[in-house]
């Protein structure tokens, strides 16, 4: 099931560490490595405390872990409710069970944002049309 999350229910550093974390489809290992690369080293219980909202870290880890994620650290800070540092866009979260589904619709939203306002509608078009014609096919049996 895929229900979009208003942003603003996220309130406290650790959970929106985790949504974006989750949303992006990676794990722990994977923050922490992607930190590592940006030379901010952190072990995986600090940074469980730190989405349990257990630790606030410091300025470093918190500029890195904006970087990984793809966001501001105004937003991780609780300053900004738009996690799109590109934007002033509406922002969601995905949230499934099915981390497969998370994974593929976080990358279309990705996808879609980084091409034109035409394109986008396009992408809609096309998505609006297989679903169509999905439903069809299921209908009739086909």
């Amino acid at each position: 099931m895929l229900w979009l999350v208003n942003e603003r229910f996220f309130d406290t550093f650790g959970k929106r560490v985790k949504v974006l974390r989750e949303d992006l489809g990676l794990t722990q290992d994977d923050i922490r490595k992607n930190l590592a690369r940006l030379g901010v080293e952190i072990g995986q219980s600090y940074l469980s405390e730190i989405e349990r909202s257990k630790k606030m870290p410091n300025g470093e880890v918190i500029v890195g872990l904006a970087k990984v994620l793809r966001t501001s650290a105004d937003y991780l800070l609780l300053l900004s409710e738009n996690a799109d540092p590109r934007n002033g866009a509406a922002t969601v979260s995905i949230v499934s069970e099915d981390e497969e589904e998370r994974r593929v619709l976080s990358e279309l939203v990705e996808l879609a944002q980084d091409v034109s306002r035409p394109e986008q509608s396009l992408l809609l078009e096309i998505v609006r049309r297989f679903r169509a014609s999905n439903s069809r096919r299921i209908i009739g049996g086909e």
